[in-house]
């Protein structure tokens, strides 16, 4: 079976994500797993949802999306893990399994600064959604599949625009 990670904060979810999902399922993904993290590794604290908020607004955005969930395995991560960590639990659950992390264009530019991240393409194969603007580090030399998604939105883009209006 061919299974798709994608975690993210997720703060919202918006329709760039669910573009993301969606071109997944094209490529014949036999299941997605969309993991909204409980620690926010690299980004500020500017939250608008908490966590529990963001896995209730994830389940209702794709709840009409055959072949994918949502899940709460990073529900009680500490700060001292890391997505390695979940890959390598998600690897036991799915043994037999094709596993590939998906990741957008602007967390992969900085992939070789997570924790353990030379672990994650040993559990998985990579793909990278791109987006339009955003340029992949060619620095970082990891094997990955390029995925262009032609949706130009952020979470943090959408996060200030709230924030003004209120």
């Amino acid at each position: 079976m061919k299974i798709a990670i994608f975690g993210g904060t997720f703060d919202p979810i918006h329709e760039g994500h669910i573009t993301i999902i969606k071109e997944l399922l094209n490529l014949k993904m036999d299941k997605i797993i969309v993991i909204p993290t409980n620690v926010k590794y690299y980004k500020k604290n500017d939250s608008m949802f908490d966590y529990i908020k963001r896995v209730e607004l994830c389940k209702h955005a794709l709840k009409d999306l055959s072949n994918v969930e949502v899940s709460t395995i990073e529900e009680n991560i500490g700060n001292d893990e890391g997505f390695a960590d979940t890959l390598r639990r998600l690897k036991q659950i799915y043994p037999n399994d094709d596993l590939y992390t998906v990741i957008g264009s602007d967390s992969y530019n900085y992939i070789n600064t997570w924790r353990k991240w030379e672990t994650i393409p040993k559990l998985s194969k990579i793909i990278v959604a791109t987006r339009p603007h955003f340029k992949i580090n060619d620095d970082i030399s990891l094997d990955y599949i390029r995925l262009d998604i032609n949706v130009d939105i952020s979470s943090s883009e959408i996060r200030a625009k709230l924030s003004k209006e209120a």
